[in-house]
């Protein structure tokens, strides 16, 4: 007996062709607005202590990819960097 994986897709009836590249972005905003809240969560319950270390050890990872020419910005700050 062999076990054949089937994959089916369902495609919903009457979609204009343009609907899946504005679905696409507007699942593409959804997690941009889910990825920054969740970081400033993260950072929201840390001590002071907690918050200076991870800032320091971002700061020198950022080093470090600056070093290979990787671009890289505010890694402590700033999600999309």
């Amino acid at each position: 007996m062999t076990n054949d994986l089937i994959t089916t897709t369902n495609t919903p009836q009457g979609l204009e062709q343009s609907s899946p590249s504005i679905m696409h972005q507007a699942g593409q905003a959804a997690n941009q607005a889910a990825a920054h809240n969740i970081f400033e969560s993260h950072r929201a319950g840390k001590s002071m202590y907690t918050l200076a270390r991870y800032d320091s050890d971002l700061a020198v990872f950022g080093d470090f990819l600056r070093s290979i020419g990787v671009p890289a910005g505010d890694l402590a700050h700033d999600p999309a960097a």
